[in-house]
């Protein structure tokens, strides 16, 4: 019986499990939907606590920082600097050998003529041009993705523009997915015109200001365009447009990567990077800025090798490697990360070069992934609270959201696997307050239940003892008569063939009297055997603790029960279980045992106690007056009935009756009390 019970529970269970589960997580998906900005701040700050607990990532040695810091701008000077200094030294580390040079300066206008005016930008196009490897940036401002770009392209200055820039042809369908460009700063043209390439550095943060991914390509007038840090990887790569690959939702391809390691049949590698589905590249930072992930150099100390003429040196650190000029202490130049609170935009393009050069980009969960693991946790929240009830199992629920945690932290630095956290323990908190809910009152309605036939059981046993009564009285007339008839058979011998048929006939009577005595018992065991197997709780038999020892015995004290014996404190804790279900209590004990003091305890414990709460001595209630002081009376009732009187039960009405001493009620009134 206990296997079929099991077995014909499991369903319910499990459909319980998949509603409460489905119900969390489209709530935690629409606190996303109504708090959007919330819920990303919240979701980025576990990104960047998991980021920062990993600890530093592997880099390229393929990649130079030097940086306009303060020392630079103390020996240089302050704002715009002659760019015959830059042009200096862009041809200086061209040839030393640099593959790649990449200035993360703005040249959107004309020098200053207290800067050299045109002869300024005049040099610096000159020596971008001799040097061949030179890329510049290409400040824009983003819309909102699936909206057209605002940029016309019919506009002649883009022609020149994308050509240098190495825009991809392929995939041109998927750019209307892609950040569309609402407005852009050309760089001098002749500079763009001498670049190697050009790539953008639109502003790409987070809602609370983190930058955590870049848009490897936007929508640039109907075509895509890169950012500046892939343009740096794509050239030093010497990936030309048409090997590289837009896959919004799914991958940034690299066919061909040159310097690479090569397979062993000799062919060259394809390196992808996943995107999300706005053709943003999640950054895989190496490390902090303060702590250097990546060489660096003040510019200053490349100047002066440069005047100085110790080339060697300076070959010695930048030959073949990609070189990135950078602003280090211009305030408005600096970012939030993950990992720091200011560092420069030029630092979060170096991670964007370190995590291309090293494939070792970050992926995200796709939308049915991240709904997969909400419901997931939700339901295994919702199985474990209602198959394993009590306090061990929010236990386990709150080891199977560490678990998770712990989880999503080595997915991240094993893996490069960036899954949700926020959102699925959002699940499982509300999947668990939802189980916690279904659990009580899935217990009040079985209690309820419960209550509801053991009266019922009650009563058909009652009026099935009363049959069982009035059939034995019956058969009992019938052996008394029978008696009789046999009796006056032996004495009248003139009437002895009538009266025999009359015992015939009272046989017949007597045996279907005992026949329906017989059926009666069985169906009275029958009931009896019903009634013992129905179980409101189970009395919890587990040793107390000494902090529980002395918890209960505080409650017990506040119900002016003074003891420290383990087995009342036992008895207590059994009371207040008893206290939330609305049933009859029966307290067994000797008199003086303080059957009444529980008994008022359980009353204060219940949803009862602002309804009376009134003892009955039953042991001293007269038999004459035994109905109208339980049940009361109306006026002329009775002789001496001069007024009406309300009963104990209707006294207790919504509160307790505690009818003491029921044992030595007379058992003719013990009927009437249960009828």
């Amino acid at each position: 019986m206990a296997e079929l019970t099991r077995i014909g529970l499991m369903p319910t269970r499990w459909l319980a499990c998949g509603i409460i589960g489905t119900l969390a997580s489209l709530l935690v998906g629409t606190a996303w939907i109504a708090f959007p900005h919330l819920m990303v701040s919240w979701e980025g700050s576990t990104y960047d606590a998991r980021l920062r607990w990993r600890g530093p990532e592997q880099t390229t040695p393929h990649l130079v920082l030097i940086g306009r810091d303060q020392r630079s701008d103390a020996q240089l000077g302050l704002g715009i600097w002659d760019r015959a200094i830059l042009a200096r030294v862009v041809q200086a580390l061209s040839e030393v050998g640099a593959a790649v040079v990449a200035a993360d300066f703005y040249f959107t206008e004309t020098s200053p003529p207290e800067r050299g005016g045109a002869a300024s930008d005049a040099a610096l196009v000159a020596a971008t041009k001799v040097a061949g490897n030179v890329i510049y940036p290409l400040p824009l401002i983003l819309g909102q993705p699936d909206t057209p770009s605002k940029i016309n392209d019919s506009d002649s200055s883009l022609d020149s523009l994308l050509f240098f820039s190495g825009s991809p042809p392929l995939n041109l369908e998927s750019v209307r997915h892609l950040y569309p460009v609402t407005t852009m700063e050309l760089p001098l043209p002749a500079l763009a015109k001498a670049a190697i390439s050009v790539g953008h550095i639109a502003a790409s943060s987070d809602s609370d200001g983190v930058y955590r991914a870049v848009p490897a390509f936007v929508n640039l007038g109907g075509r895509p365009f890169p950012a500046f840090g892939v343009t740096i990887a794509a050239v030093f790569l010497q990936i030309p447009p048409d090997q590289i690959v837009i896959e919004p939702g799914r991958s940034l391809k690299f066919l061909g990567a040159h310097p690479l390691p090569r397979r062993t049949d000799g062919a060259s590698q394809a390196l992808s990077l996943p995107i999300d589905a706005s053709g943003r590249l999640l950054v895989n930072y190496a490390g902090r800025w303060v702590d250097s992930p990546f060489p660096y150099f003040s510019f200053v100390d490349v100047w002066d090798a440069i005047e100085e003429g110790r080339l060697a040196e300076l070959r010695q650190q930048v030959q073949g490697k990609i070189v990135l000029l950078l602003h280090a202490g211009v305030e408005s130049d600096k970012r939030q990360t993950p990992l720091d609170t200011v560092a420069p935009g030029g630092f979060i393009h170096a991670n964007v070069v370190n995590t291309i050069l090293l494939g070792q980009g970050l992926r995200e969960l796709s939308t049915l992934g991240r709904a997969l693991v909400v419901w997931t946790l939700g339901v295994g929240a919702t199985w474990i609270l209602l198959a394993v009830p009590s306090w061990v199992g929010v236990g386990l629920v709150v080891t199977l959201g560490v678990m998770f945690l712990l989880l999503t932290h080595l997915a991240l630095a094993l893996g490069g696997a960036v899954i949700p956290v926020v959102t699925p323990l959002g699940a499982l908190v509300a999947a668990s307050g939802m189980a916690l809910g279904w659990t009580r009152w899935t217990s009040s309605s079985q209690i309820l239940r419960l209550e509801t036939e053991r009266i019922g059981l009650h009563r058909v046993l009652a009026s099935t003892q009363e049959l069982l009564a009035r059939q034995e009285s019956r058969a009992e007339h019938l052996e008394e008569d029978l008696a009789t008839l046999r009796a006056t058979i032996a004495d009248d011998t003139a009437q002895r063939h009538t009266l025999t048929e009359q015992v015939k006939t009272l046989d017949q009577a007597l045996a279907e009297a005992q026949k329906e005595v017989d059926t009666t018992r069985e169906n009275l065991r029958t009931l009896e055997g019903q009634l013992s197997s129905i179980q409101i709780t189970r009395v919890d038999r587990s040793a107390l603790s000494d902090a529980d020892k002395e918890t209960l015995r505080k409650e017990c004290e506040s119900h002016g029960i003074i003891t420290r014996n383990a087995t009342m404190l036992k008895l207590f804790r059994d009371l207040k279980k008893a206290a939330r279900v609305h049933t009859p209590v029966l307290l067994l004990g000797e008199p003086g045992t303080g059957k009444e003091l529980f008994a008022r305890a359980l009353h204060k414990m219940s949803a009862r106690t602002s309804s009376p709460f009134i003892p009955v001595n039953m042991a001293a209630l007269p038999s004459d007056l035994f109905e109208s002081e339980l049940f009361g009376h109306v006026k002329g009732a009775f002789t001496g009935a001069g007024r009406d009187r309300v009963g104990f039960f209707e006294q207790a009405h919504h509160g307790t009756i505690f009818l003491d001493e029921i044992g030595d009620l007379r058992v003719d009134l013990q009927a009437k009390l249960l009828r």
